[in-house]
């Protein structure tokens, strides 16, 4: 009886002190601390982040906080100005290739948590607008560019290479050529129309001017003045550029604008090979095709795309003009900068 009673004690106090100890043990935190995010450089193996794009708080559209860099994230939607009020889009159909919204989490909707991706015309519009490729939506990529207010975000402008994390799907930027190197070069930097020259065919008396040099736009033509729309012809037109020692040459140059009525008839490209100076029609001149315009949605510059000047090597005078044309029913405004021949 006493041992029954002394091993009923003992057992008691064993639970006791199991009881006692098992209370000292920590629970589970039930929020545990975030991995922290990986706070980049803007390069391309440790790009910088959403969040350090958005702290960054670029508030112009034309001069970049930091320019080329690489920014990482998941493509979350493109952004729609269209509708009333303006919507983050999520799902497809979306509406246009123009741009995409980067955020570091792949389901987010919160559009303050958002980075807007200018996609200019070409290889990445391509492959990263939403409205040809639906199936982008919350992947992974880095994208090289400009950080500027975009769209009212803070964005990525001028972007020019992408790659999709963890594939071999991308492509690199391309390696600015030094003007020294370049057969012809002219920025229209520092509101200078360089070498260039203007020649007015058409202005009205109300206009003094046509095309005019800009700080940050380059070269800049309109026929809109007072809130009226004027019947214009203007050229801008190049020195004498001498291709007689070359087998090739190409040329490219970036341009903006809006408000066109038919934009491939109002801002043309032109190209003499007996052209000396005065008005346009001392000479002969031939247009020649530009392969890429502006959207016209915008004043978001693109790449003209490349122009073969084949037919031209081996000439000692060639010129080239950019032509403005207004109409009382349609005066655009067209902004060209980076004229280069290489």
């Amino acid at each position: 009886m006493k041992n029954s009673k002394f091993l009923s004690f003992f057992t008691t106090v064993l639970f006791i002190i199991f009881v006692g100890s098992c209370s000292n043990v920590k629970e589970p935190d039930s929020d545990p601390t975030p991995v922290p995010v990986q706070v980049g450089d803007g390069t391309k193996a440790n790009p910088y982040n959403v969040t350090q794009v958005i702290a960054l708080n670029p508030t112009s559209t034309t001069i970049a906080v930091d320019s080329s860099v690489w920014v990482q994230g998941y493509i979350v939607g493109c952004y729609n100005s269209t509708l009333d009020p303006a919507v983050l889009e999520t799902v497809a159909p979306f509406a246009n290739d123009y741009n995409i919204m980067l955020a570091l989490d792949s389901t987010e909707t919160d559009m303050s948590k958002c980075v807007c991706v200018q996609l200019p015309a070409g290889a990445v519009r391509t492959a990263l607008g939403l409205a040809t490729t639906p199936t982008n939506i919350r992947k992974e990529v880095i994208v090289y560019g400009d950080i500027m207010k975009y769209n009212s975000f803070p964005g990525v402008k001028n972007t020019s290479a992408y790659w999709f994390v963890g594939t071999q799907i991308g492509i690199d930027p391309v390696d600015p050529i030094d003007p020294s190197d370049a057969i012809f070069s002219e920025t229209f930097a520092s509101s200078s129309q360089g070498s260039f020259t203007l020649q007015n065919v058409v202005i009205d008396a109300a206009l003094t001017y046509v095309w005019a040099p800009t700080a940050s736009y380059g070269m800049k033509a309109s026929g809109f003045a007072n809130s009226t729309k004027y019947v214009t012809e203007s050229w801008l037109i190049s020195p004498d550029i001498d291709l007689s020692s070359k087998t090739a040459a190409t040329l490219t140059f970036q341009h903006a604008g809006r408000y066109f009525g038919t934009m491939s008839a109002e801002a043309t490209l032109w190209i003499s090979e007996n052209y000396i100076s005065g008005l346009p029609s001392t000479g002969t001149w031939t247009q020649l095709t530009i392969p890429t315009y502006m959207t016209g949605l915008d004043f978001t510059f693109v790449s003209s795309g490349n122009i073969d000047l084949a037919n031209y090597v081996g000439k000692s005078n060639v010129r080239i003009a950019f032509k403005y044309i207004s109409t009382t029913s349609a005066a655009g405004t067209w902004e060209v900068k980076n004229v280069l021949i290489q």
